[in-house]
This record gives structure tokens, C-alpha cells and sequence, in this order.
């Protein structure tokens, strides 16, 4: 049988063994204690034989085979261009077929222009008043010419009175404007066809941005419009970048316009003696006169002879540090 040791080593490890026992009972036995006990020795370190912690390389991502096309379609930027944008109004006849405007533009390039083909787009007044901007699928029309011309033309059906943007310029750039001189440089011919009206409320009101998108699905925006000319479908996105006139701009809350206002106490007053006759038994001449408070009422944003935007927006564009009128 072995002899016993020494006293002094007999209490060294009862005071080790009563210190690992307190660790379990707290809790604190499952890894190492952070007590240091008198004739302790030091934790042994990991020796070449201890195998590393195994780390799974991820899982490799699907994805389809990059061709030097998608790459060039990722980085397209054909259609990105600044335009100029006037405001017409447009109105069918009462009781008509729908018209139509026929819109040509054609740029006679010089020297001073530095794009080599241009667009043609015909918007709602109203396309930026949720946002602040408008996608491809906003346009009433949209168009572009062939590389090394200067023309192209797009029609637009007129179904009810209304107030357009058409937006003209180069299709890749920015328009640099016209040299000086009385030589002719650019025309903005307007068409109307079949039974309608039209007028200029601004032909020069200010400058649109227009972004083009790549149409790769995981960035497309909004709906596109069809190329005429490849047949693709194309993805951009419009923003107002200048007005020229404060008083074109409208922000929630702004007053109303006098014209609009007062076609608007027509409407309700029409509105309000069509009630009087019902009730005095007529309804023939009730019906009409609602009739011709509907009638006024479909004016109202024909009448309103400014671009809705929203608040901040507006505020924006109407502390521009220069202004033309």
C-alpha cells in the first residue's frame, strides 16, 4: 500500500478539491475557474496535435454566365440626356371622335452640338405631383431618332382636356443650347388631327432630367416603353431639374389659380340649381344642368396652368439662385 503524503501536501489538495467542489455548486464548474489557488500549475497550451476549429467554405451562388454584352447593358447610359419641356393644352370637341397631336422635332446639327441623335417625350402635367419624379410608363408618347439624324415624330390621342409636358432634346447628353445667329437650329412642329384644340401655355417653361435604367430585372424601374427602333423595352426615369417660372410650380396647399377657382363656383353653383329643380319636381332640367356642371368640372385641370410637385420639391425649385422670369 502506498504511504500517505506529507501533511502540508494532504492539505494543499483538500483546499484544491473543496475549491473545484464550490465551482460546481455555483455553476461555474463547467469551464475553467478564474480562481488561482497557491501550487496551481499554469493551463497547459494547445500542442501541435490539437485540431484547428473546421470552417465550411460558404456555398457557391448560382449565377448565370456574364457575356461582354450583359456587362455593356449593365453600364448603358444611352437615353440619359437634359431636355427642355414646354406646356401645351389640348381638348377634344364636345361630342366628337378623339383627336390627335402629331408632334415632329428636328435639331439642325452644328458644330456647337455635341449629341448625335435625339428624343421626343409627351407626359401628363400632373406626372411628378406623388413623387417628385416619373417613370417610363408615365409617357403619353416617347420617341428617338437613329444615330447621325436629327428628326423624330410621336402622336398622342387627346380623350379628354388636359395640360402636357413635351420634353425635347438630345438623346444621350445634355443640350448645349443654339449658337448665335438667325440661322435656324431646331424646330418643334405641332399637329392637331380629327376635331380638337390646342395651345402653347409655355412653350420654353423649363428642363428635364431624364435617367436611363438598365433593364436588368433586379434594378428596373417602373414600367418601360418600347424602343422604335430595336424593339426592346426601355427603362427611365424623369425628374424635373428646372422651371423657369415660380408660378408654374404647385405644391399641396398653394392657392388656386383665379381661372381654376372660378370655373370651380361655376360648377358647384350649376350643381346646386340642378338640386332646386329635383326638388321642385324637374328632374329633365336637373339632369342637364349636371350635365354641365360635369362638363366644367373635366376643365378644371386644363384651366390649372402649372406643374404639381410636392411641397419640398417645389421649395426647392422656387429658391433657385437664378431665375429667367
Amino acid at each position: 500500500m502506498p504511504a500517505s503524503p506529507p501533511g502540508p501536501v494532504r492539505l494543499a489538495v483538500a483546499v484544491v478539491a473543496l475549491g473545484v467542489v464550490a465551482g460546481l455548486a455555483s455553476g461555474r464548474g463547467s469551464g475553467p475557474s478564474s480562481r488561482a489557488f497557491a501550487g496551481d500549475a499554469p493551463p497547459a497550451a494547445p500542442g501541435p496535435s490539437d485540431p484547428a476549429p473546421r470552417t465550411d467554405p460558404p456555398a457557391p451562388v448560382d449565377r448565370p454566365p456574364t457575356s461582354r454584352d450583359g456587362e455593356a447593358r449593365w453600364l448603358d447610359e444611352s437615353g440619359t440626356a437634359l431636355l427642355g419641356f414646354g406646356m401645351l393644352r389640348v381638348a377634344p370637341t364636345l361630342d366628337g371622335p378623339s383627336g390627335q397631336v402629331v408632334f415632329r422635332y428636328e435639331e439642325a446639327p452644328t458644330d456647337y452640338a455635341m449629341f448625335d441623335a435625339v428624343q421626343l417625350l409627351v407626359m401628363p402635367a400632373d406626372a411628378f405631383a406623388r413623387d417628385g419624379r416619373a417613370f417610363a410608363d408615365r409617357a403619353l408618347a416617347w420617341g428617338r431618332s437613329a444615330r447621325g439624324t436629327y428628326a423624330v415624330s410621336v402622336t398622342v390621342k387627346v380623350t379628354a382636356p388636359a395640360v402636357w409636358l413635351v420634353a425635347f432634346g438630345p438623346f444621350t447628353g445634355v443640350d448645349t443650347s443654339r449658337p448665335l445667329g438667325a440661322a435656324r437650329t431646331y424646330a418643334l412642329d405641332v399637329r392637331e388631327e380629327r376635331g380638337m384644340s390646342r395651345a402653347w401655355v409655355d412653350p420654353l417653361a423649363g428642363e428635364l432630367t431624364v435617367k436611363a435604367w438598365t433593364s436588368h430585372p433586379e434594378v428596373e424601374r417602373g414600367g418601360p416603353v418600347k424602343d422604335p427602333f430595336d424593339g426592346r423595352d426601355r427603362w427611365f426615369e424623369v425628374r424635373p431639374e428646372l422651371v423657369y417660372a415660380a408660378s408654374r410650380l404647385a405644391a399641396p396647399g398653394d392657392p388656386e389659380p383665379p381661372q381654376v377657382a372660378a370655373a370651380r363656383r361655376e360648377a358647384d353653383s350649376l350643381r346646386q340649381r340642378a338640386a332646386d329643380l329635383r326638388g321642385k319636381g324637374r328632374p329633365d332640367a336637373a339632369a342637364d344642368l349636371e350635365r354641365e356642371a360635369d362638363d366644367v368640372r373635366a376643365t378644371l385641370a386644363y384651366l390649372d396652368e402649372r406643374v404639381p410637385v410636392p411641397a419640398p420639391l417645389a421649395e426647392r425649385l422656387r429658391r433657385l439662385p437664378f431665375r429667367w422670369r
